[in-house]
């Protein structure tokens, strides 16, 4: 019999997968485990994806999530025999009734990490998620291990990656997930272009905290006046009530010393009771207590404090980045206080690890963007592969309808709207520049260009 203390540690990036796998989970009444499709398409390879329906569903009206694997709902105890206890696995139904009462059934059966696709397939279908009615689904089985090595030499956190690596990741099943344009616009988020996250993203230099930022520098470059906390503050939320959910990442480095800076502040250390453990962290940042809220905020801004290396970079060369230090620092207090006020839309991840990114992605899709155009979710980092994950096309599109958005809520500064866009697109490419000259430099630059079929191509640009 094995040793359990033998066994080896997780590594941090697999611990932080297991809090937010179970910070995600929502349980029905009946503790049935659910998952909300946004959460499931960003997953990547990260998870599973079985559809217990019959067959002639898989390829009718609702259609099937592309890369799932067709398992019938009375033999569903083939999965808890079939794979590991700790693997992730996303089931799904019509609207998941049957596959969240599946989802308890294998719990029971020791899976640790299994839940219901919430609302099933009519759900992913309305939230603007693509799907796909190809009888190759009918190939695919649990008992099958798809080809995991990617081609070339083996990967290690000094490789540059190739061609035909950056090729072979995108084309595994589950590396891609589509989302039409106006569900992104919607329903979606950007993501930084930070190789560590093993979601499927669309990237821009430091994610929606990032893009919002970049908005109020070029605000003031165009205006010729710096806002107020207040306006920022302000601005922030009614960001938020337009475009819906916000995305700002930390590290795990950034984090732990927080809590080191938390821990040695005689001030805070009162309001930290028996807080030890990671949850426990998680759940304490999540919404302090309100006593303790603005000691944290001392310890939440310093650049040292920042994970996010877009903002922290941005923070500690302003001339270069074209933006005010004390603008970031003051997006940073009003990111936390919102939060902690109860906005759930501004996510604040935390990656694990440290930095292996092999190569710049930047991701293309032919013609141009239309509400129906399919937009792809790209994973960044898979099996050892990191790259950073840019997406220019969907940035500047966006950025022209934010520059529509400020003029508009800073109506009193009489903004030139066209003017705006500009420097928004001017700004956003200087501070790309930089980022990837001082986190990215020497790295390939890879161009991976979509059809409207979905087929792709990759390039190397540099």
């Amino acid at each position: 019999m094995s040793d359990p203390a033998a066994a080896p540690r997780p590594s941090i990036r697999q611990r932080i997968r297991a809090l937010d796998w179970k910070e995600r989970v929502d349980r029905s009444v009946g503790g049935r485990p659910q998952l909300d499709p946004e959460f499931v398409a960003e997953l990547g390879r990260e998870a599973l994806i079985i559809d217990l329906r019959d067959p002639h569903h898989l390829v009718g009206v609702l259609g099937h999530i592309p890369g799932s694997i067709p398992v019938p709902l009375n033999d569903v105890a083939r999965i808890a025999a079939q794979l590991d206890p700790d693997a992730r696995v996303i089931l799904v139904s019509s609207d998941s009734e049957r596959s969240s009462r599946a989802a308890l059934y294998l719990e029971s059966l020791d899976m640790n990490y299994v839940a219901a696709l919430r609302g099933g397939m009519r759900a992913w279908k309305e939230k603007g998620f693509a799907i796909s009615r190809d009888p190759a689904i009918f190939e695919r089985r649990l008992d099958v291990e798809p080809a995991r090595d990617p081609p070339g030499d083996p990967i290690t956190a000094e490789s540059r990656l190739s061609v035909e690596q950056v090729t072979w990741h995108v084309s595994q099943p589950g590396s891609i997930r589509w989302l039409k344009f106006a569900a992104l616009m919607m329903h979606g988020k950007s993501a930084c272009i930070d190789g560590r996250d093993d979601h499927g993203v669309i990237g821009t230099p430091g994610g929606d905290a990032g893009e919002f930022v970049l908005g109020l520098a070029a605000v003031e470059q165009v205006a010729g006046v710096a806002l107020t906390d207040e306006r920022i503050a302000a601005l922030l939320i009614h960001w938020v009530d337009t475009f819906g959910r916000f995305y700002m990442h930390s590290d795990s480095g950034a984090t732990n010393r927080v809590i080191l800076a938390l821990r040695a502040d005689p001030e805070v250390v009162p309001h930290l009771g028996t807080v030890f453990e990671a949850h426990e962290w998680r759940a304490f940042m999540r919404r302090p207590p309100l006593a303790s809220q603005e000691l944290i905020l001392r310890h939440l801004t310093p650049p040292d404090h920042v994970g996010c290396g877009h903002l922290r970079l941005s923070m500690q060369h302003p001339d270069r980045y074209g933006v005010r230090a004390e603008l970031v620092e003051a997006f940073l207090r009003a990111f936390f206080r919102t939060r902690w006020a109860g906005a759930t839309e501004l996510e604040y991840v935390v990656l694990g690890g440290d930095h292996g990114e092999g190569a710049v992605v930047e991701v293309v899709v032919e013609g141009e963007l239309w509400p129906y155009t399919r937009i792809p979710l790209l994973s960044p980092a898979f099996e050892g592969m990191q790259m950073f994950v840019i997406h220019p096309q969907v940035s500047t599109y966006l950025r022209r309808q934010r520059a529509a958005f400020l003029a508009a809520e800073l109506s009193e500064l009489d903004l030139d709207e066209p003017a705006l866009a500009e420097t928004m697109c001017r700004l956003g490419q200087q501070q790309l520049g930089e980022t990837a000259s001082r986190l990215a430099g020497g790295l390939p630059v890879i161009e991976v260009r979509f059809d409207r079929r979905g087929e792709f191509t990759a390039r190397a640009k540099s």
